[in-house]
């Protein structure tokens, strides 16, 4: 790794005594934008399911590996419980978009206000994920917002009783998509859609990407959904050697090698219907 690289390579964590999360084929090159010959800049905005065993700098290393002629980096704007409406007002948020000419933002809305129903989130989510695309659009125009789609949780959400729609975690993933295909069409943007990953992953293979709180990722979740980000943001398939810093086991890291460039490359699923 280069110096630069070692000197710009950093993440900036938000500490606030918060909750945790509750209630075609790839191009062949990526076309950057950035202003700089030679830096891609991505700013993660987002909670615990962004700061969580360094998801930022594991997407950084990962297209460290595919952009060899490029420098990356990585900032984030993170804290416990955090959502969008709470980033809209930061003004450590703001500050950090302020800070550069970002090619991508990477936005992340908290896992269990992602399960808003649509007249809740039409008050809860909409707006202030509008409040930031302006905000990041007004310091660069160029910038592409990313939507990084967590998971649901192991067992669904807590808030079952009031809520039917979240009491499994495959109920709980497809109100995220939702709201997350919502906010793409909203903010004309992109989605990462990591937690559609895990859907497909644990059909497939018998293996845990939860912590042992059952909502947050283990080492092996935080993976999956890094290799989904790094994967969207560079158009590229998942190579062997993006692996090779994992925990997996070779069979298992063959077949969601598989699964993630399916669904990403080929719409084999199709992650945005699959039920």
């Amino acid at each position: 790794m280069s110096l630069i690289k070692k000197y710009l390579l950093f993440t900036l964590v938000l500490s606030l005594c918060l909750a945790c999360d509750k209630p075609e084929e790839p191009k062949e090159e990526m076309e950057l934008n950035s202003l700089d010959d030679g830096i891609l800049k991505i700013l993660f905005i987002g909670n615990s399911h962004t700061y969580y065993n360094s998801l930022p700098t594991t997407v950084s290393n990962l297209l460290d590996n595919k952009i060899t002629d490029q420098e990356i980096l990585v900032m984030s704007s993170t804290g416990g419980g955090l959502g969008l409406e709470d980033h809209a007002t930061l003004s450590s948020t703001n500050t950090s978009i302020e800070s550069d000419n970002w090619d991508y933002v990477v936005l992340q809305e908290n896992g269990a206000f992602a399960t808003y129903p649509l007249t809740e989130a039409q008050e809860k989510i909409y707006p202030f994920a509008r409040d930031l695309k302006k905000k990041i659009k007004d310091n660069h125009a160029d910038t592409k917002i990313v939507l990084y789609m967590t998971h649901g949780y192991k067992n669904g959400g807590s808030w079952c009783d009031d809520n039917p729609l979240v009491c499994t975690y495959e109920l709980m993933q497809t109100e995220i998509r939702r709201n997350y295909l919502k906010m793409e069409e909203l903010l004309e943007a992109e989605i990462a859609p990591a937690g559609m990953m895990w859907w497909f992953i644990k059909n497939d293979i018998d293996i845990d990407l939860w912590d042992v709180d059952e909502f947050h990722p283990n080492p092996l979740g935080s993976y999956v959904s890094a290799l989904t980000i790094a994967s969207h943001i560079s158009a590229a398939f998942i190579e062997d050697e993006d692996l090779q810093a994992s925990d997996f086991e070779d069979e298992d890291a063959i077949k969601i090698k598989q699964i993630i460039n399916s669904a990403l490359f080929s719409n084999f699923p199709d992650w945005r219907t699959y039920q």
